[in-house]
Parts: structure tokens; sequence; C-alpha cells
């Protein structure tokens, strides 16, 4: 009977595991999501079918484990063995951790402190394991040219220099140190000069005496988690909301066609972007981020006129901001105009509208920063900023570099010849 009880508690234990890993799978790596999406199935059914794996698996494997060890115990020693040893590894691994951070052998750098080389070690080791093009950089050089430029440093921030000297040695454009002073003063700018200050202007638009819908997209720089912006960045709900209220005003004009001005988009959070263009983007997968050091693919859908990263939990039921919006000239032409400025967040909007059907792009090539970036935390609070992927758009089209206009069209004074083209196109297109 103790034997049958036992193997019991192990069965009960494998299938809750295995319950378990295929709701983290439907929930997090997206598992069955295109099945359902493409079925023309309501999308919410892949959250509620990994739910229904993961719940009743976690609480399987739960039981199983409390139940195992008080039966294993009859054979092995008192119960208590059970709290204490894992309890007793835990803390030895702690100590472990700390004594081996505190000891651990560095290279020898002259009058420099053990912190500012462990410090500079650390920040190497991020940049590293993280970086996009990581396999074509000759770490062991870059690491020597670092430690050799921390001579006599004695703190973290002595260091700075020489990590923004091994951003260079990588030749990323889109990687960046920021201290913590620098990180204060872009959380809390200056007060409003009269000069322009592009990452705190708001969305624009109006009808053209052409008929045509133009809307300004700016860049948007919040304190939003991601594609999650919503949950703790309430100027990025404002941002979404101020695009979707120009969307369905202009919308109501019926226009020919639309134009997206992403000229002076120089970058940001892109979600608050893509959540307000929802509904001119159209549904379904739009863009990819691609990270070949992890082999990994993340796809950015719009499901109910809502951008998320991956494919949304319970997509369609409108649990977020802002508003699904549905608007009756969705499939009018849009021209982009892009140029050296639409950087960023700013590119990444634009291979979001690559692909869409009866999208032209006017203006000059992108700034070339069409990569996905990661801010990494260092210990004094200062932050790398580091390229981890780059674009791809609905049709798999990959960028990495300056994203090319479909019409090119030099800049003149006095007149908006970008505009121009772009309208002309808009109004030779079949209607």
């Amino acid at each position: 009977m103790r034997v049958h009880a036992r193997l019991r508690s192990v069965v009960t234990a494998v299938v809750g595991a295995v319950l378990a890993f295929v709701g983290i799978l439907v929930l997090g790596a997206g598992l069955l999501f295109d099945a359902v999406y493409y079925a023309g199935l309501p999308v919410w059914l892949h959250t509620v079918a990994g739910l229904l794996a993961l719940a009743p698996g976690l609480l399987l494997l739960l039981r199983a484990l409390v139940r195992l060890p008080r039966r294993l115990a009859r054979l092995w020693v008192r119960r208590r063995v059970f709290v204490l040893l894992p309890v007793g590894l835990g803390v030895v691994l702690v100590v472990s951790a700390e004594l081996w951070h505190a000891l651990r052998p560095l290279p020898p750098v002259p009058g420099a402190s053990r912190v500012a080389v462990a410090y500079l070690l650390e920040a190497l080791s991020l940049m590293e394991s993280r970086y996009l093009h990581s396999d074509q950089v000759p770490w062991p050089s870059v690491r020597a040219a670092a430690l050799a430029r921390i001579v006599n440093a004695k703190s973290p921030r002595d260091t700075y220099p020489a990590i923004r000297h091994a951003l260079a040695d990588i030749h990323d454009r889109h990687s960046f140190l920021f201290a913590p002073h620098e990180l204060e003063r872009m959380a809390h700018p200056a007060p409003s000069t009269p000069a322009p200050r592009p990452y705190s202007s708001k969305p624009f638009g109006r009808l053209t005496d052409e008929h045509l819908a133009y809307v300004l997209v700016p860049a948007h720089v919040g304190t939003g988690w991601g594609s999650v912006y919503f949950l703790n960045d309430s100027s990025g709900r404002e941002y979404a909301q101020a695009l979707r209220t120009l969307l369905r005003d202009l919308d109501a004009e019926r226009p020919l066609g639309w134009v997206v001005d992403l000229r002076t988009n120089v970058g940001g959070n892109m979600w608050p972007m893509l959540d307000g263009l929802g509904p001119l983007l159209g549904e379904g997968r739009i863009s990819a981020i691609l990270m070949p050091q992890w082999d990994r693919r993340v796809d950015t859908w719009i499901v109910a006129g809502q951008a998320s990263s991956g494919p949304p939990w319970f997509g369609g039921l409108g649990l977020r901001r802002p508003e699904t919006l549905l608007l009756r000239t969705a499939s009018a032409p849009v021209a982009v105009l892009v140029g050296p400025r639409t950087a960023s967040s700013g590119e990444a909007v634009a291979v979001a509208f690559r692909g869409r059907p009866n999208t032209y792009f006017v203006g000059a090539p992108t700034a070339g920063l069409a990569t996905s970036t990661m801010s990494l935390s260092l210990p004094d609070g200062a932050e790398l900023l580091l390229a981890i992927g780059y674009l791809a758009d609905r049709t798999g089209r990959q960028y990495e570099g300056p994203i090319a206009p479909d019409a090119q069209v030099a800049a003149t004074k006095g007149r908006d010849e970008t505009y121009l083209v772009a309208s002309r196109w808009i109004l030779s297109r079949p209607r």
C-alpha cells in the first residue's frame, strides 16, 4: 500500500509538471495562438486554454510535493530534515555567491580599486551576454582595452568613460550608458523653453485641402514597462488615446487616404504609438523582433486594434485602454513620411506599416537605428541601453540599417515636397 501511495504521488507530480509546462508554453510562448487566431475563433480562448492547463498542473504538483516528502520521510529521517535541508542549502548558496563576489580573482589594474574593476567587468559581461552581434565582437581585446582605461579608478563612476569606449568599440550606434544623474534629468526635465522639444510633443492631425487625413506621430518617452506601459505610464495612455481620438475624428470625415508623418519621430516607447495607430495598421502579426544570439523571435500583434508583444492575454475582451476603434476608411491608401530624424521606435512604427496593403513610403532614408533595445541596471543605478534584436516586417523582411522610402524626395525650402509627392500618390490610387 505504501509503495502504491508513493507511486501515485510520483505520477501526480509528473502529470502536474507536464500540465504546468504546457500552460506556460501556451501563455508565455504563444503555443496554439496562431491556430486559434487564423481559425477565426475568439483569441481569448488561447488564454483560457493556457490557464486551464497551468492552474490544475500547479495544484497537482503542489499536492504531490507536499505528500511525497511526508511519505519518504518515514523511510529516511525525521520530517524536519525536509524543511531544514532546503533552507540550509539556500543559505549556503547565498553565502557562497556573496563570498565569491567578494573574493573572486580579478585582473590587476594599477591603482584601481576592487570595486571599480568588478563594476567594469560586470558591465562588459552584460554586453557580451546580451548584445545583438556579440559573436562578431573580439571580446578579449575589448575587455583588455577597457581595463587599461581604468587605471587609478576608485569608484564605479570612474569607469563610465571606459564603458562608453567599449560601446564605441562594438560599433553599435543604438547602445548607450546612462549615468544615474542623466536618468534623473530625463525623468524630470527642465521647464519648457521656446525651443521645440520633440520628446514632449503630442500627436496632431487635420483634414487637408485635398481631403486627406494628415496625422503627425511624434516621439514619446515614458516610464512604462514596454508593451504593458498602460499599467504604470499615464502619459503613454494619454498619447495612445490622443492618437485614437485623431483617427476617429478624421475617419468621420471619410478621407480619401491617410498621411502618417514620422519625420520627427526620434524614438522612445513604441507601444503607445502602435496602440494609437492599431486601427490603421490592421489586425494580425505586423512585425517581429529577431534575437539571433538567443535564437528567439518575438512577434508584435494587433488584436482588436491593440498592440502586444507576443500573443495577447485575453485579447479582444477590452481589458485595457485605449478602447477598440473600427475605422470605416481602414483600408484606404496610407502614405508614410520618413526621413533622417525617423529613428529607433520611429523606425519600428515605420516597419509596422511595411507590408500593409496600399501603403507607400515617401521621403528620405531613416536614421538606421531599427533595432530593439534592453535596459540593464548596474549596481550604482546607472543603466546600459543595449541593442538586443533587429526588426522584421509582417512579410518577413529584416531591417538593421536605414529604411529606404519607395519615393525618395529631397528637402526643399518653402514647400513640403515630401507631402506633395505623398498626396499625389494617394490621389492617383483607384477608388
